[in-house]
């Protein structure tokens, strides 16, 4: 038989689409027969139920698996990030600004904070095995 049979095309199933480092981007419900059909195509589809602020893909193994994310190790020790999960971004809010600064962090070190202007700074370390760690970094003003 070419192509998904009838039963693979009416049992809806779970999934999560996830990236290329496990953070799951979506999920939902749909017929197990498209579900294998992206795999086989995009390879980024697993057939389970996930949600992206509790789950991780680890793709450390044979075989995609859900997992659920462990808290973030980081921890701010003054104005220093240490024990940041490798690899991770650091996302800065700086204030007036509308986005966050990310700084990507591929290699274990301790990471110091500092600032040019007076301010509460909202800090997060994310990490796809992780949930965010967040800290706020007050810049006293001169």
């Amino acid at each position: 038989m070419i192509g998904p049979s009838i039963t693979s095309l009416t049992e809806i199933l779970p999934f999560v689409r996830y990236a290329d480092d496990g953070t799951i981007l979506s999920s939902g419900s749909m017929a197990k027969g498209h579900i294998e059909a992206e795999r086989a195509e995009t390879g980024r589809i697993l057939q389970t139920s996930g949600r992206p602020d509790t789950h991780y893909i680890d793709l450390s193994g044979e075989e995609p698996r859900r997992r659920t994310k462990s808290s973030c190790p980081a921890t701010l020790d003054g104005h220093t990030l240490r024990n940041l999960p490798i690899p991770c971004n650091v996302e800065v809010s700086v204030p007036l600004y509308d986005a966050p600064r990310v700084y990507r962090i591929a290699s274990p070190a301790d990471l110091t904070l500092s600032f040019e202007h007076p301010g509460s700074y909202r800090v997060r370390v994310i990490s796809a095995p992780h949930t965010p760690g967040e800290f706020t970094v007050e810049m006293p003003g001169a």
